[in-house]
């Protein structure tokens, strides 16, 4: 749906934390194959989100978020960035709140029916499930053989999906860097994930 009205960062507050998992296992011609994994938890948004409004269209207001990750992956119609109230077969968030004032406990679940928070599903959502491989004739062993993993400049860009419309833009949260200590049990199976990381650091321009 069209953004109706405007997001103001300077009230909106978006608080969640991540986790980053990372296995190494053998593959095709001696190399190692790094599977990443980045899960979301504790997702709370607070303050105006107004990206699906029912002018010109007829909607409740409540939609599904996705997530794209810079160099690591691209939103999908899934459960990346769950809400609470269920809708259409996902878990949505409430995102025209011009059109829902609080206090609603219709719309919102949190702080006296004022805001939103994930409690409705569980633990985490995985919002990148990507492989990848290290250089040829490298043992996993090897290729972590500084007993460490390394993601920078982590950011994970929230839209409101509306395929076969364009999505809507949310905000943008920043992670900073992220280090996973890595442990290996043999050669070619290792493993390891970083602490919960919070941030409720949150950038609209994209």
């Amino acid at each position: 749906m069209r953004r109706f009205g405007a997001l103001r960062t300077a009230r909106f507050a978006l608080l969640t934390t991540l986790i980053l998992i990372f296995t190494g296992t053998e593959a095709l011609a001696a190399r190692c194959e790094i599977l990443y994994r980045f899960y979301n938890q504790n997702r709370t948004v607070a303050g105006p989100v107004n990206v699906e409004c029912s002018w010109p269209h007829d909607d409740d207001g409540f939609g599904n978020w996705g997530v794209t990750t810079p160099g690591w992956g691209s939103r999908s119609n899934s459960h990346q960035f769950a809400g609470w109230k269920w809708r259409d077969s996902k878990w949505q968030w409430m995102s025209c709140t011009n059109e829902h004032p609080t206090p609603d406990c219709d719309q919102y679940n949190d702080n006296g029916c004022t805001t939103q928070k994930s409690t409705a599903v569980g633990i985490a959502s995985i919002f990148v499930y990507k492989t990848k491989h290290g250089p040829n004739n490298y043992t996993c062993e090897q290729y972590f053989s500084g007993g460490t993993a390394v993601v920078t400049n982590l950011r994970k860009k929230l839209y409101e999906l509306d395929a076969p419309d364009p999505d809507d833009h949310v905000t943008t949260q920043s992670y900073g860097t992220i280090t996973v200590p890595i442990t290996c049990s043999s050669a070619w199976s290792c493993s390891g994930w970083s602490t919960w990381k919070s941030t409720n650091k949150v950038d609209s321009g994209g």
